[in-house]
C-alpha cells in the first residue's frame, strides 16, 4: 500500500491491491500540522459532526478488513461475492470499494455531506469503464472490478424505510458491513436500531461488524465492546466473534493504539 500527500490541499491518496485489482481513494489528512489553518469545506453542513469528520480517515478496522478480503479469511470474499451489500459509515469507501473489486455489489452509505461528496468521488475514481454489470446490482451502480458500487446518504437517526435514495431501498441489502464506524456512546442506540431494522427486513443475512474497544475504565465517550454486544443480545440477536487480531499485523505504521485488538463479529437474527 502507498500513501501520497498533497501539501497544498492537505489530502492524501491511499492505494492498495486486492486480488488482481487496485483501489485508490482520497482521504482527508486530519493529522497534518497546519490543518487547522484550512477551512473544511463541509464544516457548515448540518449533518457534519465529529463522527463524520473522523470518517474521512482510514481507520485500523478498515485496513484489517481489507486484509481479510485479500486472504479470504473466514471466507469473507465468498460471503460477499455477488450479493447486495450495504456498508454503514463507509467514510472514504476504501473497504467497500475493495469488496466491490472482489465481486460484491456495494451500496456505500454515510451522512449526506460525505456520501454525496468524497465517497461519491472515490467511487468514480475506481470505476471500471466497459466492464459489464452482473448479479444483484443496486440502482445506478457502476462497475468496480468484479462487482459494483454506488453511494447513498443514510442517517441512523431516521427510519430506514424513509431513506430510499434513487430507487435504492436499504432494506434490500443481503449483507451489512460496519467497520469501526460506531465508537461514541451516543451512537450506540441509533446504530443498533439501524442494523436491527436491516436485519428484520427479511433479505439481510447478517451484519459483519468490526469493533475496536477504545474505552478506558472510566470512559464516558467510547463504547466498550461488552456494551455493544449486549445491546444486540438484549434485542434477541445472536453475535458471534469470527476473528480477533491486533491491527499491527496489517497496518502497524497506521495504528493509534497498537496493543488493542480489533474484533470481527457476525450479528444475525436468533432463529431459536
Amino acid at each position: 500500500m502507498t500513501t501520497v500527500h498533497d501539501e497544498v490541499t492537505e489530502v492524501k491518496m491511499e492505494t492498495i491491491t486486492v486480488g488482481d485489482h487496485t483501489v485508490t481513494v482520497t482521504c482527508r489528512n486530519l493529522q497534518a500540522e497546519d490543518f487547522d489553518d484550512n477551512l473544511d469545506s463541509n464544516f457548515f453542513e448540518e449533518d457534519y459532526t465529529l463522527a463524520a469528520t473522523t470518517g474521512m480517515m482510514v481507520w485500523e478496522g478498515t485496513w484489517s478488513f481489507v486484509e481479510l478480503l485479500r486472504t479470504n479469511r473466514e471466507s469473507i470474499v465468498d460471503r460477499l461475492k455477488g450479493r447486495r451489500v450495504l456498508e454503514l459509515g463507509a467514510g472514504t469507501g476504501l473497504a467497500g470499494l475493495c469488496a466491490a473489486k472482489m465481486g460484491a455489489n456495494m451500496l456505500l452509505t454515510d451522512v449526506p455531506s460525505v456520501a454525496l461528496g468524497l465517497l461519491g468521488e472515490n467511487i468514480v475514481r475506481n470505476k471500471d469503464e466497459g466492464t459489464p454489470l452482473t448479479g444483484s446490482v443496486w440502482n445506478q451502480g457502476v462497475s468496480v472490478g468484479d462487482g459494483s458500487a454506488v453511494a447513498a446518504p443514510l442517517d441512523w437517526t431516521v427510519s430506514v424505510d424513509k431513506q430510499v435514495f434513487h430507487g435504492n431501498d436499504p432494506r434490500d441489502a443481503e449483507i451489512v458491513l460496519a467497520l469501526e464506524c460506531v465508537w461514541l456512546v451516543e451512537l450506540v442506540t441509533p446504530f443498533v436500531n439501524t442494523v436491527c431494522s436491516l436485519l428484520d427486513a427479511g433479505t439481510c443475512r447478517e451484519c459483519l461488524l468490526c469493533h475496536r474497544d477504545r474505552s478506558g475504565s472510566e470512559s464516558e465517550t467510547f463504547i466498550p465492546a461488552s456494551v455493544l454486544t449486549k445491546e444486540f443480545a438484549d434485542r434477541g440477536y445472536e453475535i458471534q466473534e469470527l476473528q480477533s487480531f491486533t491491527p499491527s499485523e496489517f497496518c502497524k505504521d497506521k495504528c493509534t493504539i497498537p496493543s488493542r485488538p480489533i474484533n470481527l463479529y457476525s450479528v444475525h437474527k436468533n432463529c431459536t
